[in-house]
């Protein structure tokens, strides 16, 4: 029996994110023993450990030899997280707090950067040092600032792994690293110094011989945990996945519960909103009827006062009343065309303004044959002295065109004792006061 307990609350905010993401996960697991598929045949049934020692009171008193183990680390960018292996098998998983943040974040107070620029300097060139021999100072300066960070985390580790030694009687002979941070440069050499185990990048494993950690294309040395979590999706009943959807947070499958918990309560206001609406259409009803009942006693009393008591009794009948009607729109018509006569200026304002606008004889001399006003169309027709004085008489009518515009067009009569006949065209104002 393997039993993982986690604040439930914390499961919660992990489910939360994802909804929020638009995705219902169907497992949320455990970090540690998720890494551990990457070593495990993880399609065949759980093997069977060793048998524990339950005789306490045995005379024999010589210690156990200690086994041969190996410690993974996955260096993240907030936590590491470290598995023991030793015979084939998982023993324990722990989470350091230390990861990728902790060395940008030195870097940042070192050289005055912003966080994202040190990450980005970390990811370019971070190293390490073993040695200083012909490196220049800012190397040196640089490699020093790393180091000083990783010695902390080269402390925690040990105590972590002194810790796990003595408490499953085992001897840590071998180090592997993965994750984004691990690509510091001689990170490795420089914790098989701190830690005298030696440590290298994880390159391949056997149960999974098609990732490389080293130069995987995938990208597989930083995406480690999600290769590892995405296999736990894939386990089948034999070797089940470790699923902390249990109990109150287990995935539902009565799909009328789902949708009763979510739509309850805009059913319920649903309905109460269509009951409500049911008692106003039976209301509104009666209250139609009793409106129109006064509505036609109203209009019955209007009927009298507009027709000045002339429609009564059997005169008041549909065709006496649509006669009414007629000739009361034909008075309307008749009167807002009496209103918009009034305001239309004669033609002879229009050709008071021609004649004011017209150059003086002196400059220009011209003899008007016709003159048409239709509407706010005029029309003019003569002879003219010199054929160029056309165009003088056509800009200075211009002033008067509404659209700025007058049109020169052939008359339809001949020249005559040596002058020119012209036409031009133009649209005026006929309204007053505009």
């Amino acid at each position: 029996v393997l039993a993982c307990t986690s604040p439930i609350e914390r499961v919660r905010n992990i489910l939360q994110v994802a909804r929020d993401g638009g995705i219902e996960p169907s497992i949320i697991s455990v970090e540690g023993l998720a890494f551990a598929n990457l070593f495990e045949e993880w399609t065949e049934p759980p093997h069977e450990g060793p048998p524990l020692a339950m005789d306490e009171d045995s005379g024999d008193t010589t210690p156990p030899t200690p086994s041969s183990a190996k410690v993974i680390l996955n260096i993240g960018h907030r936590s590491t997280l470290m598995i023991v292996w030793s015979q084939d098998r998982l023993l324990t998983a722990r989470t350091l707090d230390w990861g990728g943040m902790d060395v940008a974040q030195a870097l940042s107070g070192k050289y005055s950067l912003h966080i994202v620029e040190a990450l980005k300097e970390l990811r370019k060139k971070g190293f390490i040092l073993t040695s200083n021999e012909g490196a220049t100072r800012d190397q040196t300066i640089f490699s020093d600032t790393i180091k000083g960070v990783v010695d902390d985390f080269a402390h925690e580790l040990h105590l972590a792994i002194l810790e796990i030694e003595s408490d499953h009687q085992i001897h840590i002979d071998k180090g592997f690293m993965s994750g984004g941070t691990c690509q510091i440069q001689n990170l490795g050499p420089y914790l098989t110094q701190k830690l005298e185990v030696p440590f290298n990048r994880l390159k391949q494993i056997p149960a999974h011989s098609a990732l490389n950690f080293e130069s995987g294309g995938g990208g597989e040395v930083s995406k480690a945990i999600a290769i590892a979590l995405a296999i736990e999706g894939l386990k089948r009943p034999r070797n089940p996945a470790v699923n902390m959807l249990r109990g109150a947070l287990a995935k539902q499958s009565q799909t009328l519960k789902r949708f009763v918990e979510k739509w309850g309560h805009s059913l319920a206001v649903a309905g109460a909103a269509f009951l409500v609406l049911m008692v106003w259409s039976i209301m509104r009803d009666s209250f139609s009827s009793d409106m129109a009942s006064q509505a036609y006693e109203q209009m019955k009393i209007q009927a009298k006062n507009v027709t000045g008591g002339d429609l009564k009794g059997a005169r008041a009948n549909a065709r006496n009343i649509r006669k009414f009607i007629r000739e009361q729109e034909m008075d309307a018509k008749n009167r807002k065309l009496a209103e918009k006569v009034q305001t239309i200026t004669s033609a002879l304002d229009v050709f008071k303004g021609l004649t004011e606008s017209t150059p003086s004889k002196k400059n220009l001399v011209l003899d008007v044959q016709k003159l048409i006003v239709d509407n706010d169309k005029v029309e003019v027709q003569g002879f003219i002295a010199r054929a160029p004085d056309i165009d003088v008489l056509a800009n200075a009518w211009k002033s008067l065109s509404t659209d700025g515009k007058v049109e020169k067009f052939r008359p339809g009569f001949a020249a005559k004792g040596g002058k020119t006949p012209f036409g031009l065209r133009l649209k005026v104002n006929r309204l007053k006061g505009k």
